[in-house]
């Protein structure tokens, strides 16, 4: 809980600074004549408070994903020229590596980006949603995205994508408990780290359970936020 925690954390920090960023109103190129600001990643123009948000972003990015060895990636994804109106695909990722070199990346256009699990539900239910795990260049991950919201409507997401290998910290080892293992489950029950087997992983709870009473059981449990205990015939 305290890997999601801190992952979730990273990425709120930016949803809310963002937020508050569409406060200060349509921003216009205001520098001195002569005086061309340019984004670090786009290299077009653009007004001197986006420029002032994308470092907030780069560094605040470089920082999380640099420090934290749970945080594998962080991005911030964008509608059409809700950034800023000379950009129309707009987007931020800051891998491992980027983090280590203080560079960034583009994920295309928006057209790329939409569709993808990180960001069409959240578009859709403007909430906060944790996509199934995946395989990415070896790792195992699962992406955690928040919307950016302003007056009701949905500007983009912010993501932090994060190692479920390093679950792996769960000590289940236990001298009077020899078969004891664990398993994390999202709120739709897909398996998101097991102890036990890592073929498991991206499975739904549900599959491993004869008796629908036994799943519902369970569901029931987890929907009261509390600790609880059940015996089924797994």
């Amino acid at each position: 809980q305290a890997i999601m925690d801190a992952a979730s954390k990273q990425a709120k920090t930016l949803q809310e600074y963002m937020e508050r960023a569409y406060d200060q109103g349509t921003p216009t190129i205001a520098s001195p004549q002569g005086v061309t600001v340019r984004s670090r990643v786009y290299h077009t123009e653009v007004s001197d408070l986006n420029l002032e948000i994308e470092n907030y972003l780069l560094n605040s990015m470089w920082s999380a994903v640099g420090t934290d060895e749970d945080i594998i990636g962080m991005g911030v994804f964008f509608e059409p020229g809700k950034y800023d109106q000379h950009i129309t695909d707009y987007s931020l990722y800051v891998s491992d590596t980027d983090a280590v070199n203080k560079t960034a990346q583009s994920y295309g256009t928006y057209s790329d980006y939409s569709s993808q699990e990180y960001y069409s539900p959240v578009k859709e239910s403007q909430k906060p949603y944790f996509t199934k795990p995946y395989m990415d260049q070896g790792i195992t991950m699962i992406t955690a995205a928040y919307p950016i919201m302003y007056k009701d409507q949905f500007q983009g997401v912010v993501v932090a994508d994060i190692n479920v290998g390093n679950f792996s910290k769960i000590n289940t080892k236990a001298e009077d408990y020899p078969t004891l293992y664990a398993n994390i489950i999202s709120d739709d029950l897909t398996i998101i780290y097991d102890s036990e087997s890592a073929e498991d992983i991206g499975h739904n709870f549900a599959e491993y359970f004869k008796d629908p009473a036994e799943i519902k059981e369970i569901t029931d449990g987890m929907a009261t936020q509390e600790s609880f205990s059940c015996i089924t015939l797994r």
